[in-house]
């Protein structure tokens, strides 16, 4: 080796030098095993601050994956912060477009409520333990966007109020990708109006429409700062994101890009947000000597109650069955002078009151998975159908006379006896020289009649002329 190449080796070592010296201890790797276990625990362990490192953040895998409307999203709301008044809470969660629980006729097949509780949390700062709801067949929209409406329920009066709302896109603005992640929303005051959410579908762009509708004062930011933890995942992604919001710090949690657009999400509201606050817990708000499953159930019903689904679990509890409104009409009660030939049951048949039997209804033929209807909080209960026409009655008898019957009913003539039924049978096809024969009643068939040779025109020796005969033409030999 040359001169010249000694010393770029030399140069090259003390670059190395130079470089570990920089990097520090940790920048060489270790001799044994375990060593090389412990500095890689070390390189991988999160180091303490408000937030996290931008080296340990999580690759974006929502790109990854287009969205398959057959396998749909999953939402899950995991609790709330600064919710007022003490009362305990639930959460209504739906999509939009198209938002049919907000419009002039609600539909509750898309709602989807929180039942489960942890009674050791505050009332202000409730968890809830459903977990993920899955909503499915949604087509993809530009627009589209997960909403979520608190209510505050009232238990011992079935009431409620709404505590606030807010809405989340569900898609990625690359395209048909589902945002999955974990999500800090702020609430706004009231619940959604139909006319914000058909604004969302035609321009396509929920941040937008919120920040201009912020400016405009047409929504209000929520007066105690309240929000909502919530979860989005693809359901291709079926198995990840298992941890609730709840326990991610607040600084790692998604915000909308609303927040960045309207100066009333500003730091300072999101400085607000982030206080908690703290009061009595569900278990201490429950009524003395109540049993826990007894509350919740309380509370629960008045959500069902809220959201329309009341009517539905009570069909589902009956079997979905559910008797007619009205009866049937009666059949008039046949004249004194004729009941002493009828026998009893046939008039306890004829006088007594025909009731319809029970109608299924369509609820239990909906899509929806979980919890389905149409009640007081989305469309009006409809009434069962009235039935077309009475069932058929029997003949007058030749003794009571011709007497009219009900208004709309249906009478029925008794089937013929045997070999005595009405049908016209045909006119013979071709004159015949004997009479057909015809198969006994009820069964019919066409005349039969075995197969006769004509006298003449055939010639197998009954006919005449030159064809007929044993002979040959003319019969000669």
């Amino acid at each position: 080796m040359g001169r010249a190449g000694r010393q770029d080796q030399q140069g090259g070592a003390a670059d190395d030098v130079d470089l570990i010296a920089m990097a520090g201890a940790d920048a060489v790797l270790p001799n044994s095993d375990v060593e090389l276990m412990d500095w890689i625990d070390r390189q991988l362990s999160v180091t303490g601050g408000s937030g996290p490192e931008t080296s340990d953040r999580q690759l974006p895998y929502n790109l990854s994956s287009a969205y398959y409307p057959d396998l749909g999203f999953c939402v899950a709301v995991d609790g709330a912060l600064r919710l007022p008044r003490g009362l305990p809470s639930a959460a209504l969660t739906t999509f939009a477009p198209p938002g049919s629980f907000y419009q002039d006729s609600p539909l509750v097949d898309d709602v989807r409520v929180t039942l489960d509780y942890d009674l050791t949390a505050p009332l202000a700062n409730p968890r809830w333990t459903d977990g993920f709801v899955h909503f499915s067949g949604a087509l993809y929209e530009r627009g589209m966007c997960v909403i979520v409406d608190v209510r505050l329920v009232v238990p011992a009066t079935g009431t409620s109020a709404p505590a606030g709302w807010t809405a989340v896109p569900l898609f990625e603005r690359e395209g048909e990708f589902v945002a999955s992640g974990y999500y800090h929303l702020p609430l706004f005051a009231g619940v959604p109006s139909r006319f914000l959410i058909q604004e969302v579908a035609s321009t396509g762009d929920l941040d937008t429409v919120i920040a201009n509708q912020l400016q405009t004062g047409r929504i209000q930011v929520h007066e105690e700062c309240a929000s909502v933890l919530v979860r989005l995942m693809d359901m291709s992604r079926e198995g990840q994101l298992d941890m609730p919001a709840t326990q991610i710090p607040l600084a790692s949690l998604r915000r909308p890009g609303y927040c960045s657009l309207a100066p009333q999400l500003g730091p300072k509201h999101y400085e607000t947000m982030c206080k908690a606050v703290t009061n009595k817990t569900y278990a201490q708000a429950k009524p003395r000597n109540m049993p826990d499953d007894v509350w919740v159930e309380m509370i629960n019903d008045a959500v069902i109650k809220v959201a329309g689904l009341a009517d539905d679990e009570e069909e589902e509890d009956d079997g979905d069955m559910v008797p007619a409104a009205a009866p049937m009409p009666q059949a008039p009660a046949p004249a004194a002078a004729t009941t002493a030939n009828i026998p009893a049951t046939a008039l306890s048949a004829a006088a007594g009151p025909m009731t319809t039997p029970p109608l299924r209804t369509a609820a239990s033929m909906r899509r929806t998975p979980t919890i389905r209807s149409r009640g007081s909080g989305g469309v009006a209960a409809q009434s069962p159908l009235a039935p077309v026409a009475t069932p058929l009655l029997p003949p007058p008898t030749a003794a009571a006379g011709p007497a009219a019957p009900a208004a709309g009913a249906l009478t029925a003539p008794p089937p013929p006896a045997p070999g005595q039924g009405g049908m016209t049978r045909p006119p013979y096809p071709w004159p015949m020289p004997f009479h057909p024969m015809y198969p006994p009643y009820p069964m019919y068939r066409p005349p039969f009649f075995p197969p006769y040779l004509p006298v003449y025109g055939m010639g197998l020796g009954m006919g005449m002329g030159g064809a007929g005969g044993m002979g040959g033409a003319g019969g000669e030999t």
